[in-house]
C-alpha cells in the first residue's frame, strides 16, 4: 500500500472506525461490520506494507501494539479494555496523518522565543545537539567541541577523531600527570558520548552528569556516578564489575546494555535492561533484571515490569517515542531538549495520555504539531515559554 493511499484510507475511515469500535464494545456489530473492522486492523499489521519513512514505520508498530494491548486482537476475552482504547484509536489514526504532513501553518501560534530561528517566515525553536563541559577536580571547566560529540578516556583524553582537548596549560598538565576524578556534564539541549578507559561507551542525554575516574585503577571494581539519563554499553570484565551509583540505587553489571534515568528533580529512578543482566541494590533490597525488564525505584519501594526496552533508548537513536505517556512527562522531555520552560493552562492536562513518535532533530514546531494532532492539547510559544492549553479544534 502506497503512502498516499494509506493516508486517504485513514482520513476517510477515521469516524467510521470510531463507530465500529464502539459497536464492538456494545456487542452489536453485524457480521459485515466485524469483517470491515477486521479488514481495517489487518491493513496495519500486514507484513508487506512499505513505508518510505522510518518514523511512520515506528508509528505503525506503536499502533499495532496499541491494538494488541487494547484487547481487540483477542476480542471478547479482553473486551473490557476496549473502553479506553476506542477513543484513542481514532486519535492514532489521525496521528498517522500527522506523521506525514507537518502542521507548520495551521497548528501553532508562534511568538519569538530567545533561542528562535525563522523558517519560511515562521518563528521556531531549534533542537538540541552535541554540547558538554568537562569539569576537573579543582572545579575548572573545559568546554568540549560540539561538532565531534565524543571523547575517549585513557592515558590521554582525546576526541573520537584523535585530536587532543583544548584547555589551559595547567588543566592539560593535571590531566596528563594524575588520575583525577572527572565530571562530564551536558546542559539543557545538550547530549554527548564518552568512551571510558575500560572501553565502556556511555551516551548522555540532556541535563546529565557523569562522575568517573580518568582511568579505572581499582583492582576490584569500576565505579562511576550518574545524575540524569544515560545509555550504557558496558565492556565485559568478569573479574571487575561495573558499578553505577545513583541517589537511590547501585547498579552492578559485568557486560551489558541498559538505560538509566535518574534526574534529581524526579521522584523515581528507572533502569531498563536491553541485553545481559544487572543487579540493582536499593534500600528496599536486591533485584536482578532480565532483558526487557524495567525497575522503577522510589522512596516507597521498587516495581519491576516487562517493557519494550527499545522505547527507553529511543532518545539515543534520535527519536521522541511517547507510548501511553502522561503529557506532563512528555513536556518535561521537550523542555529539557529544547531548553524552554513549560506552563500548563489547566492542571488536568498534565495527566492526559500521549501516543507519538517524532525525530528529536526536528524544530519544536514539528514536535508540538505531532502532539497537537492527537487532539489532546494545543500549544502557544510566547517569549521563552510554551503554554499548554486545551485542544483548539480548527
Amino acid at each position: 500500500m502506497t503512502l498516499p493511499l494509506l493516508n486517504a484510507t485513514i482520513m476517510i475511515h477515521a469516524q467510521r472506525i470510531d463507530y465500529l469500535i464502539h459497536a464492538f464494545e456494545q456487542g452489536v456489530l453485524t457480521v459485515e461490520e466485524e469483517e470491515e473492522l477486521n479488514s481495517w486492523f489487518n491493513s496495519f499489521t500486514a507484513s508487506d506494507l512499505e513505508y518510505p519513512d522510518e518514523e511512520l514505520m515506528v508509528q505503525s508498530r506503536m499502533f499495532v501494539r496499541l491494538m494488541d494491548e487494547s484487547g481487540y486482537v483477542s476480542k471478547v476475552r479482553r473486551l473490557q479494555k476496549i473502553r479506553f482504547w476506542s477513543r484513542v484509536a481514532v486519535a492514532i489514526a489521525v496521528f498517522f496523518i500527522a506523521g506525514v504532513a507537518y502542521y507548520y501553518t495551521n497548528s501553532l501560534s508562534l511568538i519569538v522565543p530567545k533561542n528562535s530561528i525563522v523558517v519560511a517566515g515562521k518563528m521556531d525553536i531549534k533542537p538540541g545537539g552535541n554540547s558538554a563541559k568537562l569539569i576537573l577536580e579543582d572545579g575548572s571547566v573545559m568546554d568540549l567541541e560540539e561538532g565531534n560529540g565524543e571523547i575517549k578516556m585513557g592515558e590521554d583524553i582525546l576526541y573520537s577523531d584523535g585530536r587532543s582537548l583544548k584547555g589551559s596549560k595547567e588543566q592539560l598538565y593535571k590531566l596528563s600527570v594524575t588520575n583525577p576524578i572527572l565530571k562530564l556534564k551536558t546542559p539543557k539541549a545538550g547530549q554527548y558520548r564518552i568512551q571510558l578507559s575500560d572501553g565502556t561507551v556511555v551516551w548522555m542525554n540532556a541535563e546529565t552528569m557523569l562522575t568517573y575516574p580518568k582511568e579505572f585503577t581499582d583492582k576490584n571494581t569500576r565505579q562511576i556516578e550518574l545524575e540524569g539519563e544515560a545509555y550504557f554499553e558496558v565492556a565485559h570484565n568478569a573479574a571487575k564489575p561495573f558499578v553505577i551509583k545513583t541517589d537511590k540505587q547501585f547498579i552492578q553489571v559485568l557486560g551489558t546494555t541498559f538505560n538509566v534515568e535518574n534526574y534529581p528533580n524526579r521522584n523515581v529512578v528507572r533502569t531498563t535492561l536491553l541485553t545481559g543482566a544487572v543487579k540493582i541494590h536499593t534500600e528496599h533490597g536486591d533485584n536482578m533484571l532480565k532483558p526487557g525488564q524495567q525497575i522503577i525505584v522510589s522512596s516507597e519501594g521498587t516495581d519491576i515490569r516487562n517493557v519494550h526496552a527499545d522505547d527507553a533508548v529511543a532518545w539515543k537513536n534520535g527519536r521522541f517515542l511517547f507510548y501511553n505517556e502522561r503529557l506532563y512527562e512528555v513536556m518535561y522531555k521537550i523542555s529539557s531538549w529544547y531548553d524552554v520552560p513549560i506552563a500548563f493552562k489547566q492542571v488536568t492536562l498534565k495527566s492526559e495520555k500521549i501516543f507519538a513518535a517524532v525525530s528529536r532533530y526536528e524544530n519544536i514546531s514539528v514536535v508540538l504539531a505531532k502532539i497537537e494532532a492527537t487532539g489532546v492539547a494545543s500549544f502557544i510559544i510566547e517569549k521563552n515559554k510554551i503554554q499548554v492549553i486545551p485542544h483548539n479544534k480548527k
